[in-house]
């Protein structure tokens, strides 16, 4: 549970989720690769591992990726202040990822 609250606790003051650093950390560069994007495979593998614990905070990874996703395009990764898609276009991971979101619901 303490995880459970530490990752909420990581994210509370985030418009896009997770930030590979929080906004506030003094490592934090918006446009540099880990020290601040937010990367769907990332979510993805927060949310597999939430989806049978907290289903309603799953739900709010989910939600929040796909919304990111349709927004701005399959993007290697995204400014988690801004939603901004970086990095490579048409990034595939962020397309399959994207898929499992909408096709397997937790």
């Amino acid at each position: 549970r303490s995880l459970f609250k530490s990752l909420i606790k990581y994210c509370k003051n985030e418009k896009y989720l997770f930030p590979s650093i929080r906004s506030n950390h003094k490592s934090f560069e918006e446009k540099r690769y880990w020290r601040g994007p937010v990367w769907i495979n990332c979510n993805w593998i927060i949310y597999q591992g939430l989806k049978n614990k907290d289903k309603k905070f799953a739900e709010i990874i989910r939600k929040n990726s796909i919304n990111l996703v349709e927004k701005k395009n399959f993007r290697e990764y995204y400014s988690c202040k801004s939603g901004l898609g970086m990095g490579a276009k048409n990034f595939s991971w962020s397309a399959a990822l994207y898929l499992d979101f909408i096709l397997n619901r937790s």
